[in-house]
């Protein structure tokens, strides 16, 4: 009995990683120079989502993210509390075009980011990384929520 108890256990440590990858979506980044990165993206959508973000949250893998959604385009803000690692903060706008890359956004800052232009859509991956796959600003994102066009 207590095999069992110990093996069904094992089991449950063992899926929780692929539990968490079950519940994201796939994401593509194309930049300008034709180079694609994928992400999974746990989607933002709900109030209580959003509000939770990345929230305590030690780390995050090179191809994971946060995705915000918005109904309709307007100035957005961000801030960092309680969230533990440096992010980058990927602004986009609803054509999938991004808008605005706020770099390395300080761990546990309550200073509010901007998106700087209109937008109804934020992408929050590994600070650092955008810079270091050269995502820019005017690249495209596609996501099903985005009216992606080249």
């Amino acid at each position: 009995m207590k095999l069992r108890i110990r093996l069904l256990m094992f089991f449950c440590l063992v899926s929780l990683p692929a539990c968490a990858k079950e519940n994201t979506e796939m994401l593509r980044i194309i930049t300008a120079t034709g180079k694609a990165y994928k992400f999974h993206v746990e989607l933002a959508a709900t109030p209580e989502q959003k509000a939770q973000g990345l929230m305590g949250r030690e780390k995050l893998a090179r191809d994971e993210g946060m995705l915000f959604t918005f109904t309709g385009e307007k100035l957005r803000g961000f801030w960092m509390k309680n969230v533990p690692i440096p992010l980058d903060m990927i602004f986009i706008k609803h054509d999938g075009t991004i808008a605005h890359i706020h770099h390395r956004a300080k761990p546990n800052d309550e200073t509010v980011i901007s998106s700087e232009l209109p937008v109804n859509g934020a992408l929050e991956i590994a600070g650092g990384l955008a810079q270091k796959l050269g995502i820019s600003e005017g690249d495209k994102v596609e996501f099903r929520l985005f009216e992606t066009k080249y």
